[in-house]
């Protein structure tokens, strides 16, 4: 068996990094590995391993006949069996199983908003999905939304997972600063964040809060610094763009935060276990059942009640260390990309 990893872009995004995660994971079961990045490199091709094979296509249009091709060319040459599309990258995908039929192609989800949309807000993947063999989903409730809405009958729910040598002891020291690892986007609500925040700081005003994810300079990221500001805390919540080696900013942090509206499996949280941080999340996707009793879960959309999450951490190192603990345990038994991978292979079989 010889696996394509399919995205559109390799920013630093959840999608992407499952994207490269997969792709470096493979070879350690004895499955040739390849990716292919169709419209735009980016930050995270640095860390693929050199045992998998990179290809970049440079797709200018939707539409890219001469990207099919050179994509038909090199999936002949290296003769690989599957294509595991990402994301946004289905319907690239679709175009190349028409002129290509004979490819086993498998569509991942990973936009947990997705659940809430019926059939009219996701026409072309509904009429794609006519080409999956099958469709991996991050979460129950996607799922649940692609057994209903696809006419795809080999449907999947598959958790993310982090590679095992990301995880590092938790720490003993006394850190509790506060770090989100998250895109700059709507969906991602930093405003409710910086909200929440601001009342932590008005009681621990040595804490600080760092923003880690790629910026898209447009009016949410505006209206997220016009936010620090007008709260005047300039100098407590850093913002640093999308890094390379985002464990450098969770090892400097005591805890991990997502103030999301809606997400899939955000690869975030399972970043914060593996890194041995205290983690608050909001009740969004499948963030309550990956953290458990191992973390603190609030309403979305409730700064209050998120600030209360962050000040229990701040104010109760005990709980903060143990819930630590716990929850990287928690990850390590559940949540590799070991284990990711060995259901993947389970279902390309089938």
């Amino acid at each position: 068996m010889k696996v394509l990893q399919l995205i559109d872009a390799l920013d630093a995004g959840g999608a992407e990094r499952i994207a490269v995660n997969l792709a470096n994971e493979f070879p350690r079961a004895g499955i040739q590995s390849f990716l292919c990045s169709t419209r735009a490199e980016g930050i995270l091709k640095n860390q693929l391993n050199e045992d998998v094979t990179y290809l970049f296509l440079g797709k200018k249009s939707t539409v890219d006949i001469v990207a099919l091709f050179r994509l038909k060319s090199f999936i002949k040459k290296h003769n690989i069996n599957v294509i595991h599309a990402h994301s946004t990258s289905f319907f690239f995908a679709s175009l190349f199983k028409f002129i290509y039929p004979r490819i086993q192609l498998v569509w991942h989800t990973h936009l947990g908003a997705r659940a809430t949309n019926d059939q009219k807000g996701n026409a072309a993947i509904v009429f794609c999905s006519r080409f999956f063999d099958g469709v991996v989903a991050v979460n129950q409730d996607l799922k649940e939304w692609c057994d209903k809405q696809l006419k795809t009958r080999r449907i999947t729910y598959i958790p993310n997972g982090v590679p095992l040598d990301r995880f590092i002891s938790p720490s003993e020291a006394t850190n509790k600063n506060i770090v989100c690892v998250a895109n700059l986007k709507p969906p991602k609500n930093h405003q409710n964040l910086i909200e929440a925040f601001s009342k932590v700081v008005a009681k621990h005003p040595d804490i600080t809060l760092h923003l880690v994810g790629q910026l898209f300079q447009d009016n949410y990221e505006r209206d997220v610094r016009e936010k620090i500001q007008s709260l005047g805390l300039d100098d407590k919540v850093i913002i640093s763009g999308q890094q390379k080696n985002v464990s450098e900013y969770l090892e400097k942090a005591g805890i991990g935060v997502l103030s999301s509206d809606n997400e899939g499996l955000p690869m975030a949280l399972l970043e914060y276990g593996a890194s041995g941080l205290a983690v608050v999340s909001t009740a969004v996707g499948q963030c309550a059942k990956v953290v458990g009793e191992d973390g603190l879960i609030v309403p979305t959309r409730n700064a209050s009640r998120l600030a209360e999450a962050l000040l229990l951490y701040i104010e109760n190192d005990e709980k903060r260390r143990m819930d630590a603990v716990a929850f990287q345990k928690r990850i390590k038994d559940q949540f590799t990309v070991t284990d990711m991978v060995t259901s993947l292979i389970e279902f390309y079989k089938a």
